[in-house]
């Protein structure tokens, strides 16, 4: 029903052009196809639309009468004789005899018989039809620009997902065994408290274990495989290729995040030993010589040769690495034979790949300064209960994981299926709109997360919205420093100022301005929750648990207009 209104509003408006403007009825149409092709994602509904428009244009287009021109070509009205000077005399001679006199040509057929040929041929084709064939051309350039453009995301997508998978895959492993040892740990500690609780659990643990495992047909988990992550592939469009080389840099960097946070959880005692365990028996040893190559000053930890390395003198080593004092990681066996000790974790914040903390602690200072209250993200109710389980989740992790959201941008033509979009202390509310419109049985609520995730998670800084040109032809390095931040709440490049638009330290300059959060977003950074109906909010508040939450009228709060926002958090 809305889709059939919104094209009767189109055919109303392009009507009262025809009466009202004629002249301007194709800007008109023009205007109508560039705001489908933008703001339209479905593509039957692009072309339904397009067809309305340029149908109804054919129906109502003014028709132009035809008017005669004035000859051209210099033919000249017959002029009168001029008058005698002087009288002369007139001698009258016989007329000369005529057979079947042909009659006298008008003046004007004469004019007409004599027109150049040539006038001809440049009229052949009408000035509108070469009006119309510009506009159609010019329709037909969007489109192959529009499809260069998702053949590009699609050649760096195809190129860089085979990498991100592993290195995906390869954190899950190490996430679960660390997990796993915590846990671990903690059941250690509380066994330890009670010898006859520990032996109590050690034999129902050992009748268990043999119940669930045939041991006589146990067999070695397989090996998890390592990926070279300095062999990238290589494309022979330069844009392209430079893109590939962006992303996956990008996706390393992350990783080497990620092991950052893993070493320093493995600081606390007694956890190293049991972590180190736990990744062997799923067959990840390979993931132990990464972490390790991570924690050496000089190790490249991205390539497979260093591990191979280490691999290869671990087994060598005597005694076994997990013997080693908790707290410590792995060395090389040359090294542990010549000091017999392990060598201690170096200040991990020292190395080379973490100078990004005075980055992460100038955005944290700018933020605060900005007092920014909340980020958002705005969802369907449907996906609700998974994002309070997992978090928020990129589209590349959440189908690595299993899980399978409902996304609003399936292409996701920013470039960047591997982060999170949220926005600064109110929703992108054009865009929120645009996606109620076109789903209009669907339920929506917005998500209310804590501002530390800008300085606690990597970041990318998009003055206008991710897909915008001018961002997809910067680079990622561009988008994640403390220049990006700042670019979002400068003066607008045109139109009312910050002040006239009434706009807090904290509002970025584009209501569209985005942050792309390049990791998952866990639960914790969930702070509260916003509904548009009663209903809703009573269908999910087994969920909610402790969070905070709040229900908009219609049109009001988070689902309303950042001009007419008013007190809205809750």
């Amino acid at each position: 029903m809305a889709v059939l209104l919104y094209q009767l509003t189109i055919i109303i408006t392009l009507i009262m052009t025809r009466f009202i403007a004629p002249k301007r009825l194709i800007a008109a149409c023009l205007i109508w196809t560039a705001f489908t092709l933008v703001n339209l994602l479905w593509p039957p509904l692009i072309i339904i639309q397009l067809l309305v428009i340029w149908i109804t244009f054919l129906f109502i287009k003014p028709s132009e009468s035809v008017k005669p021109k004035p000859p051209s070509g210099g033919i000249q009205p017959p002029r009168a004789a001029p008058a005698a000077a002087k009288t002369t005399r007139v001698v009258a001679r016989p007329a000369p005899p005529q057979v079947n006199p042909a009659p006298r040509a008008s003046p004007a057929a004469s004019a007409a018989r004599t027109v150049p040929a040539v006038a001809d041929k440049k009229n052949l084709v009408p000035p509108k039809q070469t009006e119309t064939l510009g506009i159609l051309n010019s329709v037909t350039q969007f489109f192959n620009e529009l499809d260069e453009r998702v053949s590009f995301q699609q050649a760096v997508q195809a190129a860089t997902s085979p990498l991100l998978l592993a290195c995906e895959t390869e954190r899950l492993y190490i996430e679960r065994s660390l997990e796993d040892a915590q846990r671990r740990l903690e059941r250690d500690l509380v066994l330890s408290a009670d010898d006859n609780m520990q032996t109590l659990y050690e034999t129902n643990r050992a009748r268990i274990e043999k119940l669930l495992h045939n041991d006589a047909a146990a067999k070695p988990p397989a090996a998890i495989e390592c990926t070279d992550f300095r062999s990238f592939p290589v494309h022979a469009d330069r844009n392209i290729n430079q893109a590939i080389q962006d992303k996956l840099n990008a996706a390393v960097d992350d990783y080497g995040a990620f092991l950052h946070e893993v070493l320093l959880r493995l600081k606390t005692p007694g956890l190293t030993a049991i972590f180190e365990q736990g990744i062997r028996n799923l067959g990840g040893a390979d993931l132990l010589g990464r972490i390790f190559c991570f924690a050496r000053p000089g190790a490249d930890w991205r390539g497979i040769a260093e591990i191979e390395s280490w691999r290869k003198s671990a087994n060598e080593a005597q005694p076994p690495a997990i013997s080693r004092p908790a707290g410590t990681i792995a060395t090389d066996g040359a090294s542990r034979r010549k000091t017999g000790t392990a060598r201690v974790l170096p200040n991990l914040l020292d190395l080379p790949q973490y100078a990004d903390q005075k980055l992460r602690e100038a955005i944290k200072q700018a933020a605060v300064s900005k007092k920014i209250p909340l980020l958002t993200h705005f969802t369907r109710a449907s996906n609700l209960i998974s994002i309070l389980e997992h978090g928020l989740c990129p589209v590349d992790n959440a189908r690595a994981s299993g899980i399978n959201p409902h996304t609003n941008d399936p292409l996701r033509l920013d470039g960047y299926p591997g982060a999170v979009s949220v926005s600064i202390a109110f929703p992108n509310y054009k865009m929120f709109y645009k996606y109620r419109r076109l789903n209009p049985g669907e339920s929506w609520v917005v998500l209310l997360l804590a501002p530390s995730i800008l300085w606690e998670k990597k970041c990318g800084f998009c003055q206008y919205n991710a897909a915008d040109r001018r961002i997809l032809g910067r680079s990622l390095a561009s988008l994640t420093n403390i220049d990006a931040f700042h670019s979002m709440f400068n003066p607008a490049e045109d139109g009312p100022s910050r002040k006239e638009r009434q706009l807090n330290d904290y509002d970025p300059t584009d209501p569209q301005g985005e942050v792309l959060v390049f990791n998952v977003i866990e639960p914790k950074f969930i702070e509260g929750i916003a509904f548009e109906s009663s209903e809703i909010q009573a269908a999910y508040a087994g969920a909610i648990g402790a969070r905070k939450w709040k229900v908009h009228a219609p049109g009001t709060g988070p689902f309303g207009s950042r001009h007419y926002r008013g007190t809205w958090r809750v």
